[in-house]
């Protein structure tokens, strides 16, 4: 019983993780845009260092999302292994 607890707490930290990936991945793909449109209104448009660090903020979180996902699909593997 206590394996299959733990089984499905690692499931929904994966599915979490992923949800969260998922979300940063389409707000950089915003960022993207938005840069790519100011750059279009050079020189109406001066405000390519906030995008670009919100660019930034999201690319991180992605790299962050991206370890925590390796981490949780490692240790559902593990209690694979040991329930095996």
């Amino acid at each position: 019983m206590a394996d299959k607890l733990a089984r499905r707490a690692y499931e929904l930290e994966v599915e979490r993780v992923k949800a969260n990936l998922v979300r940063e991945l389409v707000e950089v793909r915003r960022a993207l845009d938005a840069i790519e449109s100011r750059l279009a209104d050079v020189p109406a448009s001066q405000n390519f260092a906030s995008d670009a660090r919100r660019l930034a903020v999201a690319a991180d979180d992605v790299a962050s999302y991206s370890g925590a996902l390796d981490m949780a699909n490692r240790l559902v593997f593990l209690l694979d292994d040991e329930e095996g």
